[in-house]
Formats: C-alpha cells, sequence, structure tokens
C-alpha cells in the first residue's frame, strides 16, 4: 500500500443489516462484504430451538451446530456488493419463511451431513485445511479458546528447531504489490 493509494481512499458505507430477535431485541449487523448476515440468520434460526438447561448437552450443540452449517453455506453467495449483486441471498436470508424452514430441520434433526451442498452451499472447493478452533468448558464454567492455522500445506516450510512444530506464513494473506499469493489472489 503506497501513500497515494491512502490518500485516494474513500470508504464505502453501507447500511447495517438489522434482525428482531426474541425478548424486543434488535441485532444491528455488519452488511456485505462482511459476514452479519450469517450471524443473524444463525441468531433467529436457534431461537425457540435450544433447550434452556445451561449445561452443555448434545441436542443444543447439535442444532448450533447445524444452524452455523446452514448460514455459512449462504455465504458461499454473498459478496462484496460494489461487484457481486447480494440482494437476492440478503431477502433469501433474511426472509421469516427461510429461517422458519431451517428451524424445522433442526427440530427434525436426528444426524448431521457433512457435504456442504447438503446445506444449500452453491460451491464446495474441497477441504484444503486452513484454520482450526477449539473450545475448551470445565464444569465451573471457566472456559479456553485456541485458533490456530499454518495458512497453506506445511505452512512456511520451516519448522522449530526447538519443538519441531511447523511454522506459519500467515504473512501470505497480506497484500505485497505485484505478489499474487498462494490462493492466487492478486494484490
Amino acid at each position: 500500500i503506497s501513500r497515494e493509494d491512502l490518500r485516494l481512499y474513500r470508504a464505502n458505507w453501507y447500511e447495517p443489516i438489522t434482525a428482531q430477535l426474541n425478548g424486543g431485541y434488535t441485532l444491528y449487523t455488519a452488511p456485505p462484504p462482511a459476514s452479519g448476515t450469517v450471524l443473524a440468520s444463525i441468531l433467529q434460526t436457534l431461537e425457540g430451538q435450544l433447550q434452556p438447561n445451561p449445561r452443555i448437552n448434545v441436542f443444543n450443540t447439535l442444532r448450533v451446530a447445524e444452524a452455523f452449517k446452514y448460514a455459512y453455506a449462504l455465504r458461499t453467495e454473498l459478496g462484496d456488493p460494489a461487484f457481486t449483486d447480494t440482494n437476492r441471498v440478503l431477502q433469501k436470508t433474511m426472509s421469516d419463511n427461510y429461517i422458519s424452514n431451517v428451524a424445522s430441520k433442526l427440530h427434525q434433526l436426528t444426524r448431521t451431513e457433512s457435504y456442504p451442498e447438503y446445506y444449500g452451499a452453491s460451491y464446495h472447493s474441497g477441504n484444503k485445511g486452513g484454520t482450526i478452533n477449539i473450545v475448551v468448558q470445565a464444569p465451573d464454567g471457566d472456559a479456553v479458546v485456541a485458533t490456530s492455522t499454518i495458512n497453506t500445506l506445511f505452512g512456511s516450510l520451516m519448522a522449530s528447531p526447538s519443538t519441531g512444530i511447523i511454522l506459519n506464513n500467515e504473512m501470505d494473506d497480506f497484500s505485497s504489490p505485484h505478489i499474487v499469493n498462494s490462493f492466487g489472489v492478486t494484490p
């Protein structure tokens, strides 16, 4: 990024996504190209779906995971509104009909699926690795969250001499003038 790029940059303003939630709450979240629509879909779908038991249980965990899968399938149709028409998917995602349809599938749920097309994804690029997230909650309520990635296959192709841990190459995700990153994204 050059000084000239910064001087010429103008931010685009988009109206926030709003969603009505139980209890009279209104969710205000970021519109595309951010994934606020995905968040709104998850929250609206899960309303009335979870058992009020505050302890972790399979019933709630499965429905949360499935709500995420349906919402993230819609994400395959989102993009930057400056370059992609996102109105159709926004209207679909935010419609009462869509939310109640997905909620009814969660209510009848007996098993989960592992392929994105089942949930409505427009494409599937296969498992190419990426990021993993793990959340552990203790019986007393303490929780730990860890997110890890090496970015590409074997990361930076270097390992720590003392631990043997493969080092990441996350800097590949940042733009460098005239350099195409490992995913084929131009600067």
